[in-house]
């Protein structure tokens, strides 16, 4: 099983399709994430014990581009030699497919924001009254 989550790009519903497609292709299980950020989709690896995760984002870059972030089954990001070997597999050409019977599922979960939100608002060292109490005024630069 593998989380995938994307950011607001313009090409990202794009790339989410030919992605999890393709993981189902090869008769993985995907759990998707919609719109989500880098840190929702680690902690989502970890909360649903998936076996790794990928991001499609170019993060601070030009609105053209797109990429794959990967993560590993706790959520970090590939170590440089799972990064060569996942670079091998996909310069082979030789990908995995599955008969169809075997094809992998898609388990929606784009509700996963709001549960990663419950879950640092429930951690010890959040105040959330005094939060609340300071009326901090808060400017977002989407």
């Amino acid at each position: 099983m593998v989380a995938v989550g994307r950011d607001a790009r313009t090409s990202g519903e794009m790339v989410d399709h030919l992605v999890v497609g393709t993981l189902m292709g090869c008769g993985v299980d995907v759990i998707e994430l919609g719109q989500a950020t880098t840190p929702t989709v680690e902690l989502a690896v970890i909360h649903f014990k998936a076996e790794g995760g990928l991001i499609l984002t170019a993060s601070h870059n030009p609105a053209q581009w797109n990429a794959l972030k990967l993560l590993n089954s706790k959520g970090e990001f590939l170590s440089d030699s799972d990064g060569k070997q996942v670079l091998s597999i996909a310069e082979s050409g030789k990908l995995p497919f599955v008969e169809v019977h075997e094809l992998g599922k898609v388990i929606r979960s784009e509700s996963f924001t709001e549960k990663h939100i419950d879950m640092v608002l429930a951690l010890p060292l959040v105040d959330v009254n005094a939060i609340k109490a300071a009326r901090f005024k808060v400017v977002v630069d989407a």
